[in-house]
């Protein structure tokens, strides 16, 4: 992946909006090399971004699993 990205030209600091479809697009391509567990169910939720953007929030639950603690990953990116 690295190498892919070695010839792109990184959208402005602070542009918000050219950066999204850029990590988007990378973390989709991150998603596609890993497989995942057969027993782990993933629901998709969405909130908003202060300029309306839908921020997508991934819930993954393994099948069969008593309720417990959670962990919240915030990306630090743009």
């Amino acid at each position: 992946m690295a190498e892919a990205m070695a010839d792109t030209v990184p959208p402005p600091v602070g542009d918000v909006g050219s950066r999204r479809p850029v990590l988007e697009t990378i973390m989709a391509q991150t998603a596609a090399l890993q497989s995942m567990p057969t027993d782990v169910k993933i629901t998709d939720f969405h909130t908003a971004a202060d300029d309306g953007t839908a921020i997508l929030l991934r819930w993954y639950v393994k099948e069969g699993a008593a309720a417990g603690p959670a962990v919240l990953y915030l990306h630090g990116g743009g």
